[in-house]
């Protein structure tokens, strides 16, 4: 382990990417993601770099919370101030402890490529991702992930069968809805993704009771996976403490401190998907550090295939950012 002083310089600045076409999901439709950049830097010159990348339709601080945090800090933080990061910050938790074990002589954290037969591409909702997924396939994804609870149900169950219809026997499919479903049409769409043969993955978040969701499970052969209810680290205590033992999909970039999310994983040998908050390079290369030291290498696809999303970045992007005034 590195030694730290007690000491570190915070900086930071604002970001905006846009998308390049709007994603909707059952919260609406988002077309701007905006977060900050933050960068650590020691007494001895090395650099940290950490994202903040909220969402607060999940529960995490808005972005103007995390600025008033940054500002609070008036341009420096001691260790010890650092691990007492509340729990109603956890962007922030995640960006600062990110930012420490970073510490580095590099001057710009490097980028990271996935193979993309390792992530699950983002489909756009509604009848967009019939057309939408032979791009991705081509690009040689073979996980996608479909937000449903967006239209009516009925409609969604047809574009479900012309997927399934068209999609390879050896693709897979992840629906994720958001908490949008309704007991009834969750059985609906369980009773359909059964009869697919296992193509379709799992059921990501169709209620938001945590009790219904386990009282339906255990009828269907299709997996229900976590995701909205395991969001904040003591949401997935919670989970887990009421005898949740399905998947879970982390968002490490909104979970907070990432070694107390590593020690539970292991501890508790979770059957993991992690994925992306459409943070840029910054917080993706910290999220993927935590799954790669989370877990043995995992069989289920990352939920990072979101790139083809946002407007790309150039290889100077970090550099500008840091030149503009805020």
């Amino acid at each position: 382990m590195p030694v730290f002083t007690d000491r570190l310089k915070v900086q930071f600045k604002p970001y905006s990417r846009p998308f390049l076409r709007p994603l909707h999901t059952s919260y609406g439709r988002w077309e701007i993601r905006e977060g900050l950049m933050l960068r650590l830097r020691d007494r001895t010159g090395r650099l940290g770099w950490g994202e903040v990348a909220p969402l607060p339709w999940f529960g995490t601080e808005t972005l103007q919370g995390a600025i008033d945090f940054m500002r609070s800090l008036d341009g420096e933080i001691a260790l010890e101030q650092l691990w007492q990061i509340p729990d109603h910050l956890p962007c922030c938790q995640f960006a600062f402890e990110s930012a420490l074990r970073g510490l580095s002589e590099r001057s710009e954290p490097p980028r990271i490529s996935l193979e993309p037969a390792r992530v699950a591409a983002l489909l756009p909702a509604g009848d967009r991702a019939v057309a939408a997924w032979p791009a991705a396939w081509q690009r040689g994804h073979r996980t996608f992930k479909w937000k449903i609870g967006v239209f009516d149900s009925n409609l969604e169950w047809q574009w479900l069968e012309q997927l399934l219809q068209h999609l390879p026997a050896n693709g897979r499919l992840r629906l994720d809805a958001n908490g949008a479903l309704t007991p009834d049409s969750c059985r609906g769409w369980l009773e359909r993704c059964d009869r697919a043969g296992g193509r379709v993955e799992f059921l990501e978040q169709p209620l938001n009771s945590l009790a219904e969701m386990q009282a339906i499970a255990p009828k269907f052969r299709t997996l229900i996976a976590l995701d909205e209810s395991v969001t904040q680290f003591k949401q997935l205590q919670a989970c887990l403490n009421a005898g949740w033992r399905g998947p879970v999909v982390l968002k490490p970039a909104i979970a907070g401190f990432p070694s107390r999310l590593q020690a539970t994983i292991q501890a508790k040998k979770l059957d993991c998907v992690f994925s992306s908050v459409f943070e840029t390079f910054v917080g993706q290369g910290a999220a993927l550090a935590l799954a790669a030291g989370a877990a043995p290498p995992a069989q289920r696809a990352l939920g990072f295939g979101v790139d083809a999303w946002l407007e790309p970045l150039s290889n100077d992007w970090l550099e500008r950012l840091w030149q503009q005034r805020f």
